[in-house]
């Protein structure tokens, strides 16, 4: 839907003053991405939805923004669960997934 936001900007003498309103419609992409267990100990599930056929990446990075992973690079349509192997060493990533209607991120933690 529609949503209005505005800033406070408050001074340190205590006067404040707003901003404009500004006003942002999101429109729902009917795409999402989903990993568990979270923290996972043998490899986690990596879950994509898309709304339509398209060609979509997911990739693992971890936290200094290297591709450590490639899940799947290639044309997906519906629901694709892919499978994180327990190979990578206990620590927190990044699952991110890009196509042509979506460009979404989650957090995967790793433990042993």
């Amino acid at each position: 839907g529609t949503h209005r936001f505005r800033l406070k900007q408050l001074d340190f003498d205590g006067t404040f003053e707003y901003s404009p309103i500004v006003e942002a419609t999101v429109v729902p992409t009917g795409a999402s991405l989903a990993v568990y267990p979270q923290p996972a100990v043998n490899g986690a599930t990596v879950v994509v939805e898309l709304p339509r056929r398209q060609r979509v990446t997911v990739e693992v990075y971890d936290l200094l923004g290297r591709v450590v992973e490639t899940l799947h690079a290639g044309e997906a349509e519906g629901a694709l669960r892919l499978d994180v192997e327990a190979g990578l060493p206990a620590g927190v990533y990044v699952v991110r997934a890009a196509g042509e209607s979506l460009s979404v991120s989650r957090r995967m933690v790793l433990a042993r």
